[in-house]
This record gives structure tokens, sequence and C-alpha cells, in this order.
């Protein structure tokens, strides 16, 4: 039986060196795919890196991404 992922779910993928966040949502995952992003402890600042600074700040602007699409 196949374990279905939900969106905050951190996953280890095989040949992807870091963890991987969960940010697509439950229905888009229940098809075997998820939409995903690294999780780094080092990066250079740019709009697409989030600091984990704070985790709800994180929350949002992933659910901001998914509102639009």
């Amino acid at each position: 039986m196949k374990e279905t992922l939900h969106q905050g779910d951190i996953v280890k993928i095989e040949r992807v060196k870091s963890p991987v966040l969960v940010t697509s949502k439950d229905f888009f995952n229940q098809t075997g795919e998820i939409i995903g992003c690294p999780i780094i402890q080092n990066s250079v600042a740019s709009p697409l890196h989030i600091p984990m600074a704070d985790i709800i700040d994180i929350t949002d602007a992933i659910q901001s991404i998914f509102d639009y699409v």
C-alpha cells in the first residue's frame, strides 16, 4: 500500500541530497506526484529562497503560491 503524502510533510527523496518540504495540496498529491521545495542550510538571498526564521511566514508564502494556481 502506498502512503499518501500531505502538504507540510518533510520527505527524503532518492538521489536528492537535502530533505524536501511537500508544498503541493493534498488533492494533487493523490496523483502520486508532489511539488516540493528542498530544505538547504546555506543559500544566496533571493525571492525564491525563504529563510527558516519563522515557520508561519514559510507557510503563508507557500500557500500564496497555490492560491493562484
